[in-house]
């Protein structure tokens, strides 16, 4: 429901909507009564750019950050403009940079220019809560909505969208202190409002765990990872250990690993390009200095492939296994310690459910089958095909309209939700499912029907001897994705909801069963 429906429902023009939402004197009392009807019986919230879509609309947004170099806020920049474009909205980019001067001048260019809305990236903006230090947030809410990405400020007018902070490190740094942690290092490179927030949360903490706040504990780094390493060497500060997410090594069983010299040579020769590659290569920089082991655990070519699943109807092509193996394998072992028993004792099915998704059959430990969720096999996921009929894709590749690159593209990159819909956004797409809105319900119910299919497989793959059947990764936030999923494959096993994709919790899970001596220190010896 947006305000076009509105409009349409309430037999007014959108301009009309507009001047109801923002209570001008020029709508009549009936009218305004009709339009407000029609958005409570619809629970419709006004959009915040609804004051933007008067008459005099321009239908141009400005986007604002500090530094557009800034991986976060490339992103961020990047994934607004895309879907403002995708509603008609034409968007202005100004860098303001860090200073205050710098900020002012952004924003008044901006207005400027008769935008109707503003959005903000970066805690920067939310200054540190003193009145000048946000005065031109303020001037500028008079004119236009603001919104601010990832600070909080209590002004009219400025609608603030922020996570947690202080909440995800309080519950981190607890989280490690209940398995015996107690030299926690916080790393910070500026003093924003988000910063302020974390720091908060870790020394909150701290404190209401009987543990002393050191000031030698708390270090401001660049965002560099080699002066970082210089600076944290310089402190002696005593690490037990460095853990990295592994990379697309050779195929190898899972566990945790101490990085070798063989690990590192095939890391930096790997056949396929991806930042995971240099997780090992970063840890074993910081763990040489400060004179510790450095680990990974579970990267994603974990193979424990049975037999059987290796082989495929032409023998010059072989099934391999790619999957979500860190976030599969702690979850699975953190199920297991919640009902007391040992991952190694129980048959597990995993559906980690991403921008990728994969189904694994976890027998007493190994993966003895698993979707290559990278390369296009199983389920379509939100970004990628799936399976597809060999003979169809044959045909497409050979009529002559594609590169190989552009077919590669169609199987991961833009496959799936996109290719159907234009969008990998699933919080949209769920909630426009759950209203009944065609084609994203149609879209989206068959791409979780090729999910529980592959549950169903793995069952087979189990013997149909299964403990329980774990839903995680992002989508498993979904309510309505996984309300449709249990109705298929609830009667199989037990739905065990375990939602996100905590890949940082799940590395310091691995290396702390390491260092306790609960998980079995791997070699990476490839054949």
């Amino acid at each position: 429901m947006n305000i076009y429906d509105i409009a349409k429902l309430s037999g007014v023009s959108i301009a009309t909507v507009s001047r109801v939402i923002n209570n001008s004197p020029k709508v009549s009392e009936k009218t305004k009564k009709k339009v407000w009807d029609v958005m409570n019986e619809y629970d419709y919230t006004p959009n915040v750019f609804a004051r933007g879509l008067g008459l005099n609309s321009v239908k141009t947004v400005g986007l604002v950050c500090p530094d557009v170099s800034d991986r976060y806020m490339a992103s961020a920049i990047a994934y607004l403009e895309k879907n403002l474009r995708k509603y008609g909205y034409d968007s202005i980019l100004m860098c303001s940079g860090f200073d205050y001067e710098g900020k002012v001048e952004a924003v008044k260019i901006l207005l400027d220019r008769r935008i109707d809305a503003m959005i903000l990236v970066g805690s920067h903006y939310a200054g540190d809560c003193g009145q000048n230090d946000i005065q031109y947030l303020k001037d500028a809410a008079q004119k236009v909505p603001v919104v601010l990405m990832n600070g909080y400020v209590r002004v009219p007018g400025v609608y603030c969208v922020l996570t947690d902070n202080y909440k995800a490190v309080y519950d981190t740094v607890c989280n490690l202190i209940e398995v015996g942690r107690k030299k926690i290092v916080f790393l910070y490179d500026a003093n924003s409002y988000s910063t302020t927030k974390k720091l908060e949360g870790y020394q909150d903490a701290l404190i209401d765990n009987g543990l002393k706040v050191q000031e030698e504990y708390k270090v401001f780094m660049p965002n560099n990872v080699l002066k970082a390493r210089d600076l944290l060497a310089k402190k002696r500060l005593d690490f037990d250990a460095v853990i990295a997410r592994g990379g697309l090594l050779k195929p190898t069983p899972g566990g945790v690993y101490a990085i070798n010299e063989q690990m590192k040579h095939d890391l930096l020769n790997a056949r396929m390009e991806h930042a995971c590659n240099l997780g090992a290569l970063i840890a074993d920089e910081i763990a040489r200095e400060c004179h510790c082991p450095a680990y990974i655990a579970d990267p994603e070519v974990v193979d424990e492939l049975q037999p059987a699943a290796r082989l495929t109807g032409i023998p010059e092509i072989e099934r391999i296994s790619i999957f979500h193996a860190l976030n599969s394998k702690a979850v699975s072992r953190k199920y297991a310690a919640s009902i007391g028993k040992h991952y190694e004792e129980l048959n597990l099915i995993v559906v980690h459910l991403g921008g990728g998704i994969s189904v694994g059959a976890h027998c007493k430990g190994r993966v003895i089958d698993v979707n290559n969720a990278l390369n296009g096999e199983g389920p379509f996921s939100p970004e990628r095909a799936g399976t597809i009929p060999a003979d169809q894709l044959a045909e497409l590749c050979f009529s002559g309209k594609y590169t190989l690159k552009q077919i590669k593209k169609m199987l991961n990159g833009k496959g799936g939700l996109t290719a159907h819909l234009g969008m990998n956004d699933v919080v949209t797409i769920a909630r426009k499912a759950s209203e009944g809105e065609e084609p994203y319900k149609g879209v989206l119910d068959a791409m979780l029907y090729t999910v529980a299919k592959q549950a169903g497989a793995m069952y087979v793959t189990l013997r149909g001897q299964v403990d329980a059947i774990i839903l995680t990764g992002g989508i498993a936030h979904s309510d309505y994705c996984v309300g449709i999923l249990k109705e298929q494959i609830d009667y199989l096993a037990p739905v065990v909801l375990m939602p996100g994709e905590d890949e940082m919790g799940s590395l310091a899970y691995n290396a702390l069963g390491a260092l306790k001596g609960e998980l079995p220190l791997q070699v990476y010896r490839p054949e």
